[in-house]
């Protein structure tokens, strides 16, 4: 589905081309829904999935987004659903997970998107237009207008972390893996 904020997002082939990689990882993962929560609601799923399944946990704190009626649903539709088989995996993943660390497994999951649309498109340029275009607060200024581009690239994770990706030995290497490696030879 296209709408006219991704049409906006999208100038040229290479951002589509970035933007394309960027949603063929996201559903190859099969982690879109949790992708697209924001930072609130993934707070929230923490506490719940906590609660639901830590045998450590005898009573939580109270979970501030939701009332005790839809906490005690919430926790029975989980403990319900989830399979027996896993039942030790799960609790052990309940006895550490925080909304910490579920707001950081959720940002590495979007580094790798950024990190397929990179290849995918082969262009730094539109790759880190289409993460800014993406952030409703960086969204709102045009790149080549900026007095300090260097600044307002600085003001997202997202595009430091591909940076730094673009300088290390692993994008290089996968780059070399599927043909795309820059021919050294003179």
């Amino acid at each position: 589905m296209v709408d006219d904020t991704l049409a906006a997002a999208l100038p040229d082939r290479r951002a589509a081309l970035f933007f394309l990689g960027k949603h063929l990882e996201r559903m190859k993962s099969g982690y879109s829904v949790y992708l697209r929560m924001g930072h609130d609601s993934l707070d929230t799923l923490a506490l719940v999935f906590k609660r639901a399944f830590d045998p450590a946990l005898t009573a939580g704190p109270p979970v501030a987004q939701l009332t005790q009626e839809q906490l005690a649903a919430a926790i029975k539709a989980l403990r319900k659903t989830a399979p027996r088989k896993a039942r030790r995996e799960i609790e052990d993943l309940a006895a550490t997970i925080t909304p910490e660390r579920l707001q950081s497994w959720v940002a590495g999951q979007r580094h790798s998107e950024n990190r397929a649309g990179l290849l995918i498109s082969n262009d730094l340029t539109q790759s880190v237009k289409v993460i800014l275009s993406l952030d409703a607060d960086l969204a709102k200024f045009e790149l080549e207008k900026v007095p300090d581009r260097i600044a307002h690239l600085r003001k997202s994770e997202e595009v430091a972390e591909l940076l730094r990706y673009l300088s290390s030995d692993d994008y290089f290497a996968l780059r070399k893996i599927l043909g795309l490696a820059l021919d050294t030879r003179r």
